[in-house]
């Protein structure tokens, strides 16, 4: 019965969502995927969702969210340009997150989801568990990258015989 009410609350608030919101979350997903597939297109796409975002958190009154997106969209400016800039440049390795980073990363995922669904922005809290997904996948294919490499240092290193 529980999981019903949530669900129906759920719906009733993807009904009342105004269109900004569709745009900035379709511009964020956008993103997310661009990243994914290590396309610069991430960062026009991001930096327009988020700045959308800032409108969206600034009129519901999460302004500790409002202004961490000042963050994201001044991080998104310097990736852009690093990108353009520094396109010859070595990529930059690839780094494993410490266990208390994991945890927090859960407890920011699972605090922000049901903050956005108390402000009623179901599609952001939609959207971070979505972001959530990805990071994981991302993870995945980020520790297949770090095992191959190592396998391919292990073979390219002279052997003593």
């Amino acid at each position: 019965m529980i999981l019903q009410y949530w669900w129906s609350l759920l719906v009733q608030q993807i009904r009342e969502t105004d269109w900004i919101v569709w745009v900035s979350v379709v511009f964020s997903i956008a993103e997310v995927l661009f990243a994914k597939a290590n396309k610069i297109w991430l960062y026009p796409t991001g930096i327009i969702g988020t700045l959308l975002g800032m409108y969206i958190l600034f009129v519901v009154g999460l302004y500790a969210e409002c202004l961490l997106s000042v963050y994201y969209v001044v991080m998104s400016v310097y990736g852009w340009w690093y990108w353009i800039k520094k396109k010859d440049y070595p990529p930059v390795k690839i780094t494993y997150c410490t266990k208390e980073e994991w945890g927090q990363i859960v407890v920011f995922t699972l605090g922000g989801f049901p903050l956005l669904f108390y402000k009623h922005l179901a599609l952001y809290s939609v959207l971070t568990i979505f972001l959530f997904i990805v990071a994981i996948q991302g993870y995945i294919e980020w520790r297949k990258i770090i095992k191959n490499n190592s396998l391919e240092k292990d073979n390219l290193e002279p052997s003593i015989g």
